[in-house]
């Protein structure tokens, strides 16, 4: 399928999704309802093991939501465009990382959050700054005192100030910082540490993870135990992994 704003890639069991729009890739509400449609088709795709978004250009993963699409006639269409996206992340039910570069501000940042990880080149910064405008940002309300400390979220949202990616990298937003010029081997090796898993093991991981997420430990843990007991100790996969296990050789997964 042809896009118009970005460019969808697949190789070696990874599917990039590349935010077209240089040089700071601002999405309009086309360019979002094409990044949901990329994720729908990733999703149906067996071949694919782990989704990456990236921007194009170098200068920005994603500097935002175009302002026009703020405006009061727009306002509501984009909202639910961006919600859709928002929840397409994180029922694509396959593991997802942002390949962050340069600016990732605004709903970029969302963006990157509503990823399970992040790789950030050197130099990169994060900001949500809609508070400068007046505004605030629903989705990094909601999910950016999840991935870090209470205090820090509420200082990054009050204030629109940026950190840079070694100071996200300290707080756990960022799982790997890579030298500037070197994000495509970073990224390479940090997925091919998820790629030689079981496709069905890494389904049913993810699934136990989102579903533990909000819930009260006890009953977390429960909910866990019951995904493990139920589901991922009757797959194809378990069965070869304690096989391969056993007879000291590398897996060969059936992704079943």
């Amino acid at each position: 399928m042809e896009f118009k704003n970005i460019v969808l890639q697949q190789e070696d069991n990874v599917s990039t999704i590349l935010i077209n729009r240089p040089p700071y890739n601002v999405l309009n509400v086309e360019a979002i309802n094409e990044t949901s449609m990329a994720l729908r088709l990733v999703e149906k795709d067996s071949s694919t093991k782990v989704v990456v978004i990236r921007g194009a250009g170098g200068k920005a993963f994603i500097a935002g939501v175009d302002v026009k699409d703020h405006s009061e006639e727009k306002a509501e269409e984009m909202g639910e465009a961006f919600t859709s996206l928002m929840h397409g992340l994180i029922s694509v039910g396959k593991p997802t990382i942002a390949a962050v570069a340069g600016v990732c501000s605004g709903g970029g940042f969302e963006v990157a959050m509503y990823c399970d990880m992040i790789i950030a080149e050197e130099g990169a910064k994060f900001s949500q700054p809609e508070i400068k405008i007046g505004v605030f940002a629903p989705p990094a309300i909601v999910l950016l005192s999840r991935k870090i400390s209470r205090n820090k979220a509420f200082e990054l949202n009050i204030t629109g100030d940026a950190i840079d990616a070694a100071e996200a990298e300290k707080l756990g937003l960022v799982n790997r910082v890579a030298p500037k010029g070197e994000m495509d081997r970073v990224l390479k090796e940090f997925c091919g540490r998820i790629t030689d898993k079981s496709m069905a093991t890494l389904r049913l991981t993810r699934h136990a993870i989102y579903h533990a997420y909000d819930q009260e430990f006890i009953k977390a843990l429960e909910s866990v135990s019951n995904i493990y007991e139920g589901m991922i100790m009757h797959t194809q996969d378990f069965k070869e992994g304690l096989s391969s296990f056993f007879e000291k050789r590398k897996p060969i997964w059936k992704n079943r």
